[in-house]
C-alpha cells in the first residue's frame, strides 16, 4: 500500500510531489529555526520538502518493523503529523533523517507495544509486495541478462528475508532495518535509539546472527 501523495496536516495541505529537498534545504531549516523568523509560507515549503525527500524512507522504516502496510501507512502519516506540530522545536542539534526516523521508531514501538498488550497476532503475507528503499528485500527489476531461475530464487530469498525479519525481537529487528537497510551510521543509529556505540554495535551483532539462524534452513535447503 503506497502512502497518499496529497495529505491533510491540520491546516495545512501539501502535495509531496511539487518540491524535492536539498542538502542546502536541510541546513536552512536548521538556521532559520535558531533565527526565529520562519515564515508560515517557508515553513510549509520546507516542510514539503521533507514530506518529499523521507516519505518512502519513512514508509519502509515502519512496514519492515510491524509487518502491515495499512498500519506503516499510519505511522508514517502520524510521523508526519508530529514532525509538522513541533517543527519549531528542531534546532539542527541532529540530522533532519535522524529527527524524523527517531519520532518514527517510537510509534512504530509504541504500536508493538499496543499489539502485544491485545495479545493479536499479525501475520506477514508472504503475496504482498515488501517495499525497500533499494529494492534490496525485494524482487529486483529484471533485466535481459537475468535466467527466469535468478529471478524466483532472490525473489524467494527477499520473501524469506522479509518474513523472517518479523520473528527477530523488535529491538533487533529495529537494528537490521536502521544500519543494513536503512544504511544509517552507527552514529546516527546511536541517536535515533538512544542507546550508546557499543550497545549499538552489541545489539546489531546479536540481531544479525538471529536472523541468519532464521535463515540457515532456507539457505541449506
Amino acid at each position: 500500500m503506497a502512502v497518499k501523495e496529497l495529505k491533510l496536516l491540520g491546516s495545512l495541505v501539501y502535495d509531496s510531489r511539487t518540491t524535492v529537498m536539498t542538502p542546502a534545504d536541510s541546513i536552512s531549516i536548521a538556521a532559520a529555526q535558531r533565527s526565529g523568523v520562519v515564515a508560515v509560507a517557508d515553513k510549509r515549503r520546507l516542510f514539503d520538502s521533507l514530506v518529499t525527500e523521507y516519505e518512502r524512507k519513512i514508509y519502509n522504516v515502519a512496514y519492515r518493523m510491524l509487518g502491515d502496510a495499512e498500519t506503516a501507512a499510519d505511522v508514517t502519516q502520524e510521523t508526519f503529523i508530529n514532525a509538522y506540530r513541533h517543527f519549531e522545536q528542531f534546532r539542527g542539534d541532529s540530522s533532519i533523517s535522524t529527527w524524523l526516523y527517531r519520532i518514527a521508531s517510537n510509534l512504530c514501538k509504541n504500536k508493538l507495544k499496543q499489539r502485544k498488550r491485545r495479545q493479536q497476532f499479525e501475520t506477514h503475507s508472504l503475496d504482498e509486495t515488501f517495499e525497500t528503499e533499494d529494492d534490496y528485500l525485494t524482487t529486483q527489476v529484471a533485466d535481459s541478462s537475468q535466467a527466469p531461475e535468478t529471478i524466483i530464487r532472490r525473489k524467494e530469498l527477499g520473501r524469506q528475508i522479509a518474513e523472517n525479519l518479523l520473528k527477530l525481537k523488535p529491538e533487533f529487528r529495529e537494528m537490521v532495518i536502521l544500519r543494513d537497510l536503512q544504511h544509517l551510521t552507527y552514529e546516527q543509529i546511536c541517536e535515533v535509539t538512544g542507546l550508546s556505540l557499543p550497545a549499538v554495535k552489541s545489539r546489531l551483532l546479536r540481531a544479525r546472527r538471529e536472523l541468519q539462524k532464521l535463515l540457515l534452513p532456507y539457505l541449506r535447503g
